[in-house]
């Protein structure tokens, strides 16, 4: 039966105080003969909705022929949120096309989704922002719908907003869209439940607009573009897939004066977007779906659905695991292991002693010059391989590594000049080896006719590095990332590093199939790019080799120049 829903953030109605209704059933599990969970193909646990079935169908029975009834049940909906859901609201899954529904199935919600309902309609009444972390395939957008639908109905003069990144997620008219699902609830309601709406009624239901006339309501479809909501005042506005929106800060500023809530869902993108810094600003009013609070979903589904080709770690990480670190698309990167739940294989961020300063060793300097732009520096030692790295199997050769390049230490600064540069370097107090960087930009000239190279070698500090362009540093990192145990960052003192390097990234689109892909003819994103050039250019010196104009760079199996969107010539 219904579970009442407890705390201060949760509520079950916009009144005062919810009236008591009839208590629904909800779902259980369906068992063989010796009372085990049955599981579907995908091994998922399979629910049990008949008693749910049954209880609809009763009370369905009773309102056709009772008009006093019916007002009766628009009366326990509006008291009662979770029960408009359960007794009334119907979801589409494309799984069961197949089956004698068609795909068409009551919504029966599970607990993190009551918590959810009724935590967004808390938002609502007390005018606050909130944010949906969220795994894929968790119903977050029928629950918002379900919310829409039930603002719409039964309250006067409610105006939601609904966008996302493409028209079509806005609104197709089909159950893919954002639209589509709400007029797939209204049309499965009873007719006298609809508050006056009618499909593809001129003026009612139109593209990116759906109309109550019996209330006054109306909820619009919006693209998330920059000055997305500027124009318009609503209720309450829902983002789809905000980390995804490219002028995400632009639409944050539009919608400041647009509705008094504003509801951000998305599965995570990287951490160099608004999405990112808005779920972990602090106090963030947050929740967070991950596909372990689901009770059809186990383990064994997610060892399953793990090994479909379609998955790449970064993509499994953004679909399922929620993981900001992991998550980002088109990375430079992808050989950058951030975790790993396994003893046995490698890791590119360490803890303990060995990842930390060690006064008796020579400390090099790797760096990406910068005045307007930040400077970057990473402080590296070169170290011996510890015994405890024997069990790794070497991916170079099937040795053992007999050094790690270890990252201990990280800096940057913008709008510094030279001899400031020089103070830190020797502020810091390490025993200096090697100074490395971008020669290209190294030995630009300035407006002066001075460049970095001539100025901080003027102060003692002999520049190194090479004439390569930028693919040829990046080549050789990515060649020296598979080496396990080559490359090691220390996770306090080189946390900024870290992101960098997995958040580094090509810009991407959707092509015609909707899958993400890397754009034609694009350079790496500027954004989180200059610890990563630093890393380049030091693993570039000590690794590579100069390349001539004229020449390619040798492509391993998985370094393709057209997937890249980037044919190199150099």
């Amino acid at each position: 039966m219904n579970p009442t829903i407890p705390g201060p953030r949760n509520l079950l109605t916009l009144w005062d105080k919810p009236v008591p209704t009839p208590p629904y059933p909800t779902y259980g599990y369906i068992v063989d003969v010796d009372g085990v969970r049955i599981r579907d193909k995908d091994m998922r646990f399979v629910p049990d909705l008949s008693e749910n079935l049954k209880f609809r169908a009763m009370t369905r029975n009773r309102y056709d022929y009772d008009l006093k009834l019916r007002e009766v049940q628009k009366f326990f909906c509006k008291s009662n949120i979770l029960y408009f859901a359960n007794v009334f609201c119907w979801t589409y899954d494309p799984r069961l096309e197949d089956s004698p529904t068609g795909g068409t199935v009551p919504f029966v919600t599970y607990p993190f989704q009551d918590d959810l309902i009724t935590w967004l309609l808390w938002l609502l009444n007390e005018h606050h922002e909130g944010i949906v972390e969220k795994s894929r395939d968790m119903g977050l957008t029928w629950c918002l719908e379900i919310v829409f639908a039930y603002m719409s109905l039964f309250f006067e003069g409610k105006t939601g907003y609904q966008m996302s990144l493409r028209e079509d997620d806005v609104d197709s008219r089909t159950e893919d869209s954002l639209l589509g699902k709400l007029r797939f609830l209204l049309r499965n309601l009873p007719e006298w439940m609809r508050a006056g709406w009618k499909e593809k009624e001129n003026d009612i239901d139109n593209k990116m607009m759906i109309k109550f006339p019996n209330t006054r309501s109306i909820v619009r479809g919006q693209l998330s573009m920059g000055t997305s909501g500027r124009s318009g005042r609503a209720t309450w506005n829902f983002n789809d897939e905000f980390a995804f929106v490219e002028d995400a800060d632009k639409i944050l500023k539009a919608l400041s004066s647009l509705a008094p809530t504003n509801i951000y869902g998305s599965t995570p993108n990287g951490m160099g977007n608004a999405f990112y810094h808005m779920a972990h600003k602090k106090g963030a009013r947050k929740k967070t779906l991950h596909w372990r609070l689901h009770p059809m979903k186990n383990q064994d589904w997610a060892r399953k659905e793990r090994e479909k080709a379609q998955y790449s770690d970064e993509s499994w990480a953004q679909e399922h695991e929620i993981s900001y670190e992991q998550s980002t698309e088109g990375r430079v990167f992808p050989e950058f292991i951030s975790f790993t739940n396994s003893e046995t294989d490698w890791c590119h961020v360490q803890d303990g002693g060995y990842f930390e300063y060690d006064p008796g060793l020579d400390v090099d300097v790797w760096m990406d010059f910068g005045i307007a732009d930040p400077t970057a520096v990473l402080f590296v030692q070169r170290k011996q391989g510890p015994l405890h790295f024997e069990h790794i199997a070497g991916m170079d050769g099937g040795m053992i590594q007999n050094h790690v390049q270890v990252v201990f230490d990280s800096f940057q600064s913008p709008n510094r000049d030279y001899r400031w540069w020089g103070a830190f370097l020797r502020d810091r107090g390490y025993r200096y080896a090697e100074f490395v960087g971008d020669y290209r930009t190294g030995n630009a000239r300035g407006p002066t006719g001075e460049t970095w190279v001539g100025l901080l070698g003027s102060l003692g500090f002999h520049i190194k590095g090479r004439y390569n362009t930028e693919q040829a540093p990046i080549h050789q990192t990515k060649v020296q990332l598979r080496i396990p145990g080559r490359i090691a960052f220390n996770r306090i003192g080189a946390a900024e590093p870290i992101k960098a390097m997995q958040n580094w990234a090509y810009p991407t689109e959707k092509d015609e199939a909707g899958n993400t892909r890397i754009k034609p003819g694009s350079r790496p994103i500027h954004t989180w790019s200059h610890y990563c050039k630093a890393l380049a250019y030091g693993i570039d010196w000590n690794y590579g080799r100069q390349y001539k104009r004229t020449e390619r760079i040798r492509m391993d199996d998985d370094w393709d120049f057209n997937v890249l969107g980037r044919a190199a010539n150099l």
